[in-house]
């Protein structure tokens, strides 16, 4: 999805906009990098909004795998990675191959249904 940014656009306005929750402004930085400086948004702007995980799962360990990689993978951004390793008692990946881990929804389908009917 493209947003185009407008006056008095924050990035944590524009994450409740679409996910009701201010704290996913990271996903929306992650994923622009072609916007130079984020204090100074300039109206006109294009961003693309990534859609999040609304639903919970579990990731198998892999060789290689880190919280950092496990957040970019299912969130698209590596800001989540201390959460996830508090959400799997900060056992690390490297010690867990073939382990399950548990990846929680950022926002739930019902957050995201009701942010689409108030951008209408």
């Amino acid at each position: 999805m493209i947003y185009t940014i407008r006056d008095d656009d924050t990035l944590q306005r524009i994450a409740a906009k679409y996910w009701n929750k201010w704290e996913l402004y990271p996903i929306i930085r992650d994923n622009n990098p072609h916007i130079a400086d984020w204090d100074n948004l300039i109206p006109g702007q294009r961003l693309f909004i990534a859609d999040v995980l609304t639903e919970s799962t579990i990731h198998i360990v892999e060789f290689g795998d880190t919280f950092e990689s496990i957040s970019q993978q299912y969130y698209r951004t590596e800001h989540f990675s201390g959460m996830l390793s508090e959400e799997n008692g900060n056992a690390q990946p490297y010690e867990n191959i073939g382990s399950e881990y548990f990846i929680p929804a950022l926002v739930s389908k019902q957050e995201v249904l009701a942010a689409e009917r108030r951008l209408k």
